[in-house]
């Protein structure tokens, strides 16, 4: 980025003609803006244009030098060679990386929302063990084993022990028939908890992900073998809540921000006033998952707990067994939980961010800077 600023800069012209050169410039950003949102998805399986914007860089840098008769790519000829050689090492690097990276796929696509491969392998090297996972990127959004006796165990971020799994199997309502709000498709993993008498509703903004979990090539099937009624809403969760009458949840699954983005308007005041609405009584409860690769989420959390008065636990799970991944939930639910009940669902919010200032995003403010891990 340095190099090409400062060549734009170098190559600047007079006054007179500043006005064609700042059109260019700005002709060219809106031009790498659209291969990239829109060309790059349709022709690159992955996220090819990153590599070799990054060779592409090197070799510009060169030439860049090349140019400059003080450089001292001048002083001798081997140093250009040598120059040459560390640009094409990048180029193998970056190759190797990408090949190292892609596992035993099946299947690999793009859209405009990322990179989606489906992989498969074996947890202790046997076909008792054998799972098929999706990946967005570099994060896992399910594993389902292959094994017919094991397809419907709650895998990665959603086993028994873990906050989304404790929500369901805790809820007064458990044996009764539930509804059960879940933002975020991923497999359909949390189907897997799913009685007859109950009734499941997934928001999903994806169609590639829909498509997946709803049984494309029969990988995944949470969904399909799942007793209870099952629902997807294409789109933007927050958007198809809003436009919604009350779904009477007794379990509102939030999760959404697994990896290193977030959705920062599924976070809000706003946000959480809408899903309140959609709660059926005081018993309802909404899991929240926290795990992020480079954000802490849990002073936000606790600013939406405090300004709608709502307990709040942590539920963290540390191993990876049996398919599971770690994990960090936050449980929300109104005062007058027995106990005996919020005990089970982990520590209070307020003993684990102890020295910490809750934050509370709005739609007109958040800052993410607060929440950066060390």
């Amino acid at each position: 980025c340095m190099c090409c600023h400062g060549e734009l800069v170098r190559r600047r012209p007079e006054v007179s003609g500043l006005t064609a050169f700042y059109l260019t410039v700005a002709a060219g950003g809106a031009a790498g803006g659209i291969f990239v949102g829109a060309i790059a998805p349709l022709v690159f399986p992955s996220l090819w244009e990153f590599p070799l914007a990054l060779v592409a860089t090197a070799l510009f840098t060169l030439l860049a030098l090349r140019g400059d008769k003080g450089s001292w790519l001048f002083a001798g000829a081997w140093r250009l060679e040598m120059s040459l050689a560390a640009v094409a090492l990048l180029a193998g690097l970056l190759g190797w990386q990408s090949l190292r990276s892609q596992g035993d796929v099946l299947l690999r696509q793009r859209n405009f929302y990322g990179t989606m491969s489906v992989e498969q392998g074996t947890l202790y090297g046997n076909d008792n063990s054998r799972f098929v996972l999706l990946r967005h990127g570099r994060i896992v959004h399910g594993l389902e084993f292959r094994h017919p006796a094991l397809v419907m165990v709650p895998t990665t971020y959603y086993n028994p022990e873990a906050g989304g799994g404790l929500a369901l199997l805790t809820h007064p309502r458990r044996a009764c028939g539930m509804r059960v709000g879940v933002l975020g498709l991923g497999i359909g993993t949390m189907a897997a908890y799913a009685g007859p008498q109950d009734h499941y509703r997934f928001y999903e903004i994806n169609p590639q992900v829909i498509r997946l979990a709803a049984g494309e090539n029969g990988w995944f099937q949470f969904l399909s073998r799942s007793p209870a009624a099952m629902e997807i809403v294409p789109g933007d969760a927050r958007l198809s809540l809003e436009r919604e009458p009350a779904q009477q949840f007794d379990v509102l699954v939030l999760d959404v921000f697994n990896g290193d983005s977030v959705p920062l308007h599924l976070l809000t005041r706003e946000s959480m006033q809408l899903y309140l609405s959609h709660l059926r009584d005081r018993e309802s409860v909404i899991a929240v998952h926290i795990s992020n690769l480079s954000l802490d989420l849990k002073p936000v959390v606790a600013g939406l707990a405090r300004e709608f008065g709502l307990d709040a636990r942590v539920v963290n799970w540390n191993q990876e067994v049996r398919g599971s991944l770690k994990s960090e939930w936050v449980i929300l639910r109104r005062p007058g939980a027995k106990a005996k009940e919020m005990a089970a669902l982990g520590r209070p919010l307020g003993e684990v961010t102890q020295g910490q200032r809750p934050i509370l995003w709005t739609d007109d403010h958040s800052n993410v800077f607060h929440l950066l891990k060390h």
